[in-house]
């Protein structure tokens, strides 16, 4: 349509007029898969990501909006991409990303890893992959470094999967003292005692190391999630939010339960998480 590559991304961040807030978010916790992104691996509008961007560069001139927090099951190295894309390297102030279910953070700005787990627990994890992938063959497994995520094939469920590797492990002495979910496309194990919230808990000690009163915190933290493995999230923090859409039943009826369907919105991706920051915010994404 004869626009040139400038005009298609060309988005811009206004301040509504009447808007007039002194509780503004401290930060807005996001999930991608399913919230920035469409669910099952689908294509992302690189139109809509450009929105999300502007956001992010008019938080880096106005410090008083607050700034987008990953958490996700994903690993460094999918979160890395997305961080690098969304530009939120070159924060004054390092905010982290929770990868892999909270088993550890991902901080862009110094482009490093923190592990949540002992050395211990992450050999554990590991010995468990190798003796999964040799009963599960089949099945593909995502390159993780703290937690297991195993893809179903074409001729099985999720829950399906998820209910072979619980019998599996259970059956092999070896389920004791881990969390096996699923999200949407995959079966995901984690040592118990870590979850995206545990996440959540390594955020604000390092963004507010002094602060004692986290309760205080969380109540001014916004929550967007999707799916099961969010819910530990979504039920800590102040505001929580999900879409209509291909959402998990126990995820919308909490929020709906919780915020009187107020916050349960009827946009998908990108736009559902513009429209939670638009709202929250008082701002006009274009």
């Amino acid at each position: 349509n004869k626009k040139s590559i400038h005009e298609l991304f060309k988005s811009q961040v206004y301040l509504k007029s009447k808007f007039n807030r002194d509780d503004l978010p401290l930060f807005v916790l996001t999930d991608i898969e399913g919230c920035i992104t469409p669910p099952n691996r689908s294509e992302i509008s690189l139109e809509k990501l450009q929105r999300l961007r502007s956001y992010m560069e008019f938080t880096q001139a106005n410090s008083r909006f607050p700034r987008l927090v990953i958490y996700t099951g994903r690993s460094q190295g999918y979160v890395e991409l997305l961080a690098q894309s969304l530009g939120m390297l070159s924060f004054d102030t390092e905010v982290p990303c929770i990868i892999e279910n909270g088993a550890a953070l991902y901080c862009p700005g110094v482009k490093k890893t923190l592990p949540l787990l002992s050395i211990d627990k992450i050999k554990t994890i590991r010995e468990m992959e190798f003796k999964l992938m040799n009963n599960f063959s089949s099945n593909t497994f995502e390159p993780k470094s703290y937690m297991v995520t195993i893809n179903p094939n074409e001729s099985e469920s999720v829950e399906d999967l998820r209910q072979k590797v619980t019998l599996y492990l259970h059956e092999k002495g070896l389920d004791s003292g881990l969390n096996i979910t699923n999200t949407a496309s995959a079966v995901d194990i984690t040592p118990q005692g870590i979850d995206k919230s545990t996440g959540l808990d390594a955020v604000i000690r390092n963004l507010y190391p002094d602060e004692d009163n986290k309760d205080a915190i969380l109540q001014r933290v916004v929550g967007i999630g999707d799916h099961i493995s969010d819910l530990p999230v979504l039920k800590r923090i102040g505001r929580p939010y999900c879409p209509t859409q291909n959402v998990h039943s126990e995820v919308r009826v909490y929020v709906e339960t919780r915020t009187s369907n107020k916050n349960v919105i009827d946009k998908q991706h990108i736009d559902f998480v513009i429209e939670v920051l638009s709202r929250e915010c008082g701002l006009t994404i274009l």
